[in-house]
């Protein structure tokens, strides 16, 4: 296997259009439960088009697959874990979806903070045996999404004539500055109510 992560779109495609099958779900459906439309699903249905790894992970975790399976790997398709039902308080699921509508630099100083506050006298007496996480299977299958995650960013980066062209720029003019005012509006939930 490369160390280069990528989306093998046939495979992808297959085993998306078999895990909607056998959920019941049409690219409507699916399209809404992922904030995507219908005619994006059908994109990677037919395999003309490979998701972002955020929405294969998201993917995966709605139909409750290994991400990297979904990519198309040859991993298990299903992530064993210990617990499949991990409770979360009111407070932490806020936390987590706020940080879900951040990107990767403002994820990344979440983290940062979080780390510094934990790093507190006042927490250090705490029992560690409660605080240690033992690494698993699935911890390393989610590495492994991440390590693809910023390859492929990294990618980007460095081939950025190969980064998908948005419809509205098809002719390739649109500056930094028109970017970030379209991901401005994109990301802003007040618009979309």
């Amino acid at each position: 296997m490369s160390t280069k992560y990528n989306v093998t779109k046939e495979i992808f495609s297959k085993r998306l259009k078999k895990l909607m099958s056998d959920n019941n779900e049409t690219t409507y459906s699916l399209g809404e439960i992922l904030n995507l439309s219908a005619a994006t699903i059908s994109r990677y249905t037919d395999g003309k088009m490979a998701p972002k790894i955020t929405t294969i992970y998201s993917m995966a975790t709605h139909f409750n697959v290994n991400p990297v399976w979904l990519m198309g790997y040859d991993v298990k398709k299903i992530l064993e874990t210990q617990n499949n039902k991990i409770e979360l308080s009111k407070e932490e699921t806020t936390l987590l979806e706020n940080y879900n509508k951040l990107d990767n630099e403002d994820k990344n100083k979440v983290v940062d903070y979080t780390k510094l506050l934990s790093n507190q006298d006042k927490y250090k007496d705490l029992d560690n045996a409660t605080n240690e996480i033992s690494a698993t299977k699935e911890d390393d299958e989610f590495a492994k999404v991440l390590e693809a995650r910023k390859k492929l960013e990294q990618y980007y980066k460095e081939k950025p004539h190969l980064m998908p062209i948005a419809s509205h720029d098809k002719e390739g003019n649109f500056t930094e500055e028109d970017y970030k005012h379209d991901m401005d509006i994109m990301m802003n939930d007040d618009l979309w109510k």
